[in-house]
């Protein structure tokens, strides 16, 4: 690949990762509207602190093995095929 393909090639990788994150904000914007609401007392807080860090730990969990894991395995994996590319004509430039 060329130096001049690559950086055509950069630039549908920066539309690709644009379209990508504006996709993880519209995500996460739409699970903000379904957060619950702050207790008003000490007493109305329910869940202790490590039942929580539970429930985090299981939805993060669950969500980076479904779409969105998807998603970032994706972005990382045309990540570094990009920078093996640029490494490589780097290279064949020396």
């Amino acid at each position: 690949a060329t130096v001049e393909a690559q950086m055509a090639g950069d630039d549908q990788d920066d539309d690709w990762a644009d379209e990508a994150e504006a996709e993880v904000l519209a995500d996460l914007k739409q699970a903000g509207a379904e957060v619950l609401p702050e207790p008003e007392s000490e007493t109305d807080n329910i869940f202790s602190e490590k039942v929580l860090r539970e429930l985090v730990r299981d939805l993060i969990r669950e969500q980076l093995q479904g779409d969105l894991g998807e998603r970032i395995t994706r972005n990382i994996r045309k990540l570094v095929k990009a920078e093996l590319a640029r490494a490589l004509d780097l290279r064949a430039l020396d």
